[in-house]
């Protein structure tokens, strides 16, 4: 009904025109995916990559909606190990951008248009062993897409995942209460959504991970919690994350209101505590050495803005900031590879050093061993030939 103008065009040729013209306009500007798209989208993704991304949707949270996990890696060993990389998408329900941001990564790797696109997916899949878990929580997707309660930020029962995980778990920066947004759940990992990230760190050893999140622009290093804040507690690589955080942070071109990321530690750049947080979690009990929680977007609290503009920006301007932040995965990437092959090569240089080094000792030692021996020898040698007296 909203295009019966068209009818009124006094010529059927120039009305089909008309129309087609306005379904390629809306086919060239993008649009926020809900669930069955975005599954749809990555099974697209998945069959167009020629095996190089291997889908799986064996995980699902309580309702039954899958937890997709993705798996991008080279097929051949020209480069030596990857960089073992982990991402997180969709922890809070309506934080849509970061999920938008996913899907035009992977069609910037499995769909290059451009020649930059070409060069840097080319380099991703030489250097990269990638794993993304695309969407954490989507029964609190569910939640928004049924109600329209863009306000929601936790699971099907109202639980803050990125509060739920075991790491200074029931402090000040998460609540008890079920009707607060920052809601704890009863126990640490009382949420099956939280299994899918549990399982992959067990089995996969990790160089990094990042989780993704939107509502300002910044990137931190670990730690949120509120322990952290009161005894300035670091983790061991601090200093390495906030070099990688600042260096992706500065990649990023300032937004339309002049604003530019910011990078830091967590308890520094908020001015609130977060305990039970993922990318703490990963940094201080699965011990991966480098994790970050990047926010994509947005300039914090507003009054009167609704709750998606806080966190996601309009249909309008989502390809621009798109682009925008493609620097930031680029340089993120890049840094966390140069510093996880020089980690590698500096354990395989004191590896080898070791190795020498024994090597070193056993031959002195067998020097050693030898001249006791000779010596014994000799001594035996001298009893023997000794003469005896009557």
């Amino acid at each position: 009904r909203r295009l019966s103008w068209a009818s009124r065009l006094p010529w059927p040729p120039m009305r089909a025109a008309v129309l087609c013209v306005l379904l390629a306009l809306a086919a060239a500007r993008p649009a926020y995916h809900n669930l069955s798209s975005l599954y749809a989208q990555l099974h697209e993704h998945a069959a167009r990559s020629l095996g190089v991304l291997r889908l799986d949707m064996n995980y699902s949270a309580p309702s039954g909606a899958p937890q997709p996990v993705l798996h991008i890696s080279r097929a051949d060993d020209s480069v030596g190990t990857p960089a073992r990389i982990l991402l997180s998408y969709g922890e809070h329900a309506r934080e849509l951008f970061p999920v938008e941001s996913m899907l035009d990564m992977l069609g910037r790797i499995t769909r290059p248009v451009t020649a930059a696109d070409r060069s840097w997916a080319a380099w991703v899949l030489r250097h990269v062993d990638l794993w993304i878990v695309g969407m954490v929580n989507p029964d609190g997707r569910q939640h928004i897409e049924h109600t329209g309660d863009d306000c929601w930020r936790g699971n099907g029962r109202g639980v803050d995942l990125n509060r739920n995980f075991d790491w200074e778990y029931g402090g000040p920066g998460s609540s008890s209460l079920s009707h607060n947004e920052e809601y704890r759940g009863p126990h640490p990992f009382s949420e099956g959504e939280g299994r899918v990230l549990l399982d992959l760190t067990q089995a996969v050893k990790f160089d990094a991970f990042v989780s993704f999140h939107a509502g300002i622009e910044h990137v931190y290093v670990p730690f949120a919690d509120s322990v952290s804040r009161i005894t300035q507690r670091a983790p061991p690589h601090e200093r390495t994350m906030l070099r990688i955080a600042r260096r992706a942070t500065a990649a990023v071109a300032r937004g339309p209101d002049g604003r530019g990321f910011l990078s830091g530690r967590a308890r520094e750049l908020n001015d609130y505590p977060a305990d039970g947080t993922i990318f703490d979690y990963m940094c201080g009990v699965r011990k991966i050495p480098l994790s970050f929680a990047v926010e994509l977007y947005g300039a914090g609290d507003i009054p009167g803005r609704s709750c998606f503009a806080l966190f996601n920006p309009p249909v309008a301007d989502l390809q621009a900031a798109l682009v925008r932040v493609r620097p930031l995965y680029e340089v993120l990437f890049a840094e966390i590879v140069a510093t996880t092959t020089a980690a590698r090569d500096t354990h395989a240089a004191a590896a080898m050093f070791f190795r020498l080094s024994l090597v070193a000792f056993t031959v002195l030692a067998c020097w050693g061993l030898r001249t006791r021996i000779v010596a014994l020898l000799r001594f035996l040698r001298s009893l023997v030939r000794r003469p005896t007296t009557s």
